[in-house]
């Protein structure tokens, strides 16, 4: 196993730096446990300078414990000391500062990342757009997508996004124009059981555009595919958060309301078990997306107040998000929209690197 080739490393060579880092994310990421990561990271800061690994893995060891000052200073380090690292500067983008709601420095991180792999619509792209909509609305998110260069692998997705943004404006018809030529990709890029891949689109999102404009009939047919999809990697064992969200979210297109509800408390029962708290409540916002679209907004409100307790915002817009609409006039889903959006107003402007 790969622990073993870990703990065979350092038994002939105790003091290897690299061995040390991969056990401490080892005993990070499948112990929870921190203090033992610790200690392996603070040997290797004791044999030699920081490295950006060193850094990297520290910055998700500090998130993890909540301590978000640390993680961040820890993450501008990695930055530093390996400028031309996309990988890490990506997954500091959206792991640490993303998922903190610090949108403006997720949107610097990811404008570097761009810098590194290119203009087009590549993952960073997609994300800062998707970061926009949280950060500075729709029509901020329109603006930077329109400045994107076009790539050709990247159409669908593009045109996903211009979709959503342009349904959160109000401006339906050119929705329609936008998605129209990408409903059959948007249900091919799903797949077949058993041939789980990267979605080049977001199903999610395709599936609340398709609905938001009336196409009810394709929705359906990217609704059983994705349940057909998700419930086979369940079967396999794979019980990643994303996946059990859009198990739940289909079954929601599908009307199988009862199916969807048993999805999600089996999910939320699996995070219970989770001793971290950031890692117990990092998938909230899906989950409260989901809760509010079945009719259970006290389960929603619940899980989004819960988020503030280990520094995190929510990943999901709680203005436009579809889902929300069943609980989006209650007081304490508007107080809490309020607050979210104070807080991301708050953050400086985009600036481009």
């Amino acid at each position: 196993s790969s622990r073993a080739a870990i703990d065979r490393a350092l038994s002939l060579q105790p003091d290897l730096p690299e061995a040390l880092i991969v056990r401490a994310d080892w005993e990070r990421h499948v112990n929870a446990d921190y203090a033992a990561a610790k200690q392996d990271l603070a040997r290797v800061e004791s044999l030699q300078p920081p490295t950006s690994q060193l850094r990297f893995i520290q910055t998700f060891v500090e998130r993890d414990l909540g301590n978000w000052t640390q993680a961040l200073r820890y993450a501008e380090d990695a930055f530093q000391l390996d400028p031309q690292n996309g990988a890490y500067i990506y997954g500091i983008a959206v792991a640490v500062h993303g998922q903190h709601g610090d949108f403006s420095g997720a949107d610097r991180f990811l404008a570097r990342a761009m810098a590194i792999q290119g203009r087009g619509l590549v993952s960073a792209a997609g994300l800062r757009v998707y970061f926009r909509v949280l950060w500075r609305g729709p029509k901020a998110a329109l603006e930077l997508l329109d400045g994107i260069p076009v790539v050709k692998d990247e159409y669908e997705r593009r045109e996903l996004y211009r979709a959503y943004c342009l349904i959160a404006l109000g401006r339906v018809e050119e929705a329609k124009s936008a998605l129209a030529p990408i409903e059959r990709l948007l249900v091919e890029d799903v797949g077949e059981p058993g041939l789980l891949r990267w979605f080049r689109s977001d199903p999610a999102w395709a599936l609340d555009c398709l609905r938001a404009l009336g196409r009810e009939d394709v929705a359906r047919e990217l609704a059983i595919r994705l349940r057909a999809v998700t419930a086979a990697e369940l079967q396999r064992g794979n019980r990643s958060g994303m996946i059990q969200s859009l198990l739940v979210k289909s079954q929601i297109a599908l009307g199988e309301r009862a199916e969807a509800l048993r999805t999600l408390e089996a999910w939320r029962r699996d995070n219970r078990t989770i001793s971290n708290p950031f890692q117990r409540t990092r998938s909230n916002s899906l989950a409260a997306l989901h809760y509010a679209a079945l009719d259970k907004g006290d389960e929603a409100l619940e899980l989004l107040r819960e988020l503030r307790t280990v520094g995190l915002h929510t990943d999901v817009s709680l203005r436009y998000e579809r889902d929300f609409a069943a609980i989006r006039s209650d007081p304490r889903f508007q107080e809490l929209m309020v607050a979210e959006e104070t807080w991301a107003r708050a953050q400086p402007d985009p600036i481009e690197p």
